[in-house]
């Protein structure tokens, strides 16, 4: 604000210049007029889309003649909500009468949320998401990331000023709570080979080109492949504590490897297995480093038991959360990856069957990129009947290229206030540019025609919203911006503030 519409907005060329003189006392009175309107809008310090162009004077003020009116908006049946459409004119009132929202095949295209920390996005949208979800008969898979059934308490209290929701059940798999959750033997329900993948990658990383130590990466993977293999094959349940002893008694694990000669487990363990004693437990601290990052007593309980199956998760609708505090640092990481590792690679194999819905909450999701291969994810799950509402603090918490194929493949976009310039650059990059005008005055007098009063227009390609815009929404704390050409193709700007809470 206050640099001038040069330096904000572009520089209009006189080549598009447009004038006409204006001579009669009528066609001059008009202009003046139409030029103290753009005077008047331009003073407020903001103009929209209803206003007239303003004077060449004016700086300033915060443009957004780019944005949608009612009258852009294809609006229809919804099942997500987006909030409600506040009209760019005059107060930018968000009208009750206009709650906008997208149906479930735009949803399937997924959605994706920039917000700063405590900007409100789990009150204002994953909540409402989710018990629009459940209420649909989605089954919705969340992660909780503060702890202490906070977005279950968050779901269920807005669910008490909506629907109730009947036959719509809970369950979560929380390591915080042992006695209130699930127990899930996550070695156990280690079905296939992709499945024993998805593990690895959640423990251990997924493998990266441009990794320095990619040989001994390498390493370590096939050494844990072949360790979930051998644990799959022993016959006995494991938790993650009991595979640790194993490996600390080499003579116990030599004896385990040796029952299963020949399979693909023993082979990938062999020089690991069959190395004298120092040199082995040497080794066998880059699998154990992996592994010890679960060995809590609060993970080993909730995982003792094969009560859960992956595979029979989505007989019924509802909502499973898994909880893991982002607090806990790796053991967040490590828990949250390894079950949606598994839980994916299971949905995968759904590809245009008329299974259940699903809706994936992903809050803070760039924590998961070097565990879960999320440009997969985003590329291929909607053909399995998923959709996926993505959240994330700031564009540059992904690298570019793999940045451009996450959100490449998201059909909604939300932008809430306090983004930081990079992400308002990358979201008004989205946008792209569109042709505003401005007035030009010129007056003068003259001998024989008296005083002479001409006007124009002149126009130029300007960033259909600037940065300073994107920042902060013109429509109160929950103000936001929606890129979704479903509804228009024009950014349009929504109140996500709740009644309930008002």
């Amino acid at each position: 604000m206050g640099m001038g519409w040069k330096l904000t907005k572009g520089v209009f060329t006189a080549s598009h210049a447009t004038s006409k003189a204006l001579n009669n006392s009528m066609q001059q009175g008009m202009v003046r007029r139409q030029a103290n309107r753009g005077w008047r809008a331009a003073a407020s310090g903001l103009i929209g889309p209803f206003d007239p162009p303003p004077p060449p004077q004016a700086q300033g003020y915060l443009d957004y003649g780019g944005l949608a009116t009612y009258n852009d908006l294809n609006t229809e049946d919804w099942s997500f909500p987006l909030g409600r459409y506040v009209e760019p004119r005059k107060r930018w009132e968000a009208k009750e009468r206009d709650q906008l929202g997208i149906s479930e095949s735009v949803a399937n295209k997924h959605t994706v949320v920039y917000a700063p920390t405590q900007a409100g996005k789990t009150t204002s949208v994953i909540a409402p998401w989710i018990y629009y979800g459940m209420r649909a008969g989605y089954l919705v898979i969340a992660l909780d990331l503060k702890g202490n059934n906070d977005l279950r308490d968050k779901v269920e209290q807005y669910a008490t000023s909506h629907e109730p929701l009947p036959g719509a059940g809970f369950g979560s798999f929380d390591y915080t709570n042992p006695s209130e959750s699930v127990s899930w033997n996550w070695i156990a329900d280690l079905k296939d080979e992709s499945s024993i993948e998805a593990a690895v990658e959640a423990l251990v990383g997924r493998e990266r080109d441009n990794d320095p130590n990619q040989a001994f990466h390498l390493r370590d993977m096939r050494w844990m492949q072949g360790l979930l293999e051998l644990l799959g094959g022993s016959g006995t349940t494991w938790t993650v504590r009991m595979v640790l002893e194993l490996l600390e008694d080499h003579p116990r694990f030599q004896h385990l490897v040796t029952r299963q000669k020949g399979s693909r487990a023993a082979t990938r363990l062999a020089d690991l297995a069959f190395v004298p004693s120092d040199e082995y437990y040497t080794k066998i601290q880059f699998l154990t480093t992996y592994l010890e990052v679960l060995n809590i007593d609060g993970f080993v309980a909730t995982t003792r038991r094969a009560e859960l199956s992956l595979d029979d998760l989505a007989d019924d609708p509802g909502l499973f959360v898994v909880t893991a505090p982002i607090g806990d640092g790796r053991l967040s990481e490590a828990v949250s990856s390894l079950f949606l590792g598994q839980f994916l690679q299971r949905q995968y194999k759904k590809f245009n069957r008329d299974d259940r819905p699903v809706l994936l909450v992903l809050d803070e999701a760039p924590r998961l990129k070097d565990r879960i291969d999320l440009k997969k994810l985003m590329s291929v799950s909607a053909s399995s009947g998923m959709s996926v509402l993505l959240a994330m603090q700031e564009v540059t918490d992904f690298e570019e290229k793999e940045r451009d194929v996450i959100l490449s493949n998201c059909g909604t976009h939300i932008l809430m206030p306090g983004g930081g310039q990079k992400t308002t650059e990358y979201f008004g990059g989205r946008l792209g540019t569109r042709i505003a005008t401005r007035q030009t005055h010129t007056s003068g007098f003259g001998h024989h025609q008296g005083s002479n009063f001409q006007a124009g227009l002149q126009t130029a390609d300007v960033p259909v919203l600037g940065r300073a815009e994107l920042a902060s929404p013109p429509c109160g704390p929950y103000g936001a911006f929606v890129q979704s050409y479903s509804l228009s193709r024009k950014p349009i700007l929504v109140d996500l503030a709740r009644d309930d809470l008002t």
